[in-house]
């Protein structure tokens, strides 16, 4: 039982450390001089590496996304301290040996109709080929597609402790 007094069921789910996603927390953050350095700072201290990182700002926020070497510690420090932040599934693909990752994702994509809602450039470990982070609207869809083009996407095994 929980402590509502609900039963707690044990129901397994597709996500693991074998999924093939990363998670992203997009992070809203105060736009002042030294904000970002600072929750920067927090991650580098917990021993989490920023994979990736995309910036949407306006005056008074920005909208920060991070993808971490390891999402449950990074949960823990943006609660720490008392980031609001919300979580999000997204691929990490590894570009295919001709090493075009985003043509040959849009194009494939694009076959399939799978809308891309976000990209940027992903730091993986070294010696892997170059990475691109993608929010698409079908993720299932979207992996099926992209490893039948021969791109690799990553788990979050893949990327742990970076």
């Amino acid at each position: 039982m929980d402590e509502s007094g609900g039963q707690i069921l044990d129901v397994p789910t597709m996500r693991d450390i074998d999924f093939r996603a990363l998670k992203q927390f997009t992070v809203f953050i105060e736009n002042r001089v030294g904000m970002l350095l600072d929750a920067v700072r927090r991650f580098e201290k917990g021993g989490v590496t920023v994979l990736g990182i995309s910036i949407s700002e306006a005056s008074e926020c920005a909208c920060v996304r991070f993808i971490f070497s390891v999402p449950e510690r990074a949960r823990e420090i943006l609660d720490l301290a008392n980031l609001p932040y919300i979580e999000s599934d997204i691929l990490a693909v590894e570009s295919p040996e001709d090493g075009h990752p985003l043509f040959g994702a849009c194009r494939a994509l694009m076959a399939a109709e799978v809308s891309i809602l976000q990209a940027y450039a992903l730091s993986t470990p070294s010696g892997r080929k170059a990475a691109l982070a993608i929010m698409v609207d079908q993720i299932e869809m979207a992996i099926e597609t992209l490893e039948r083009q021969g791109f690799h996407v990553l788990s979050e095994g893949d990327v742990r402790d970076y």
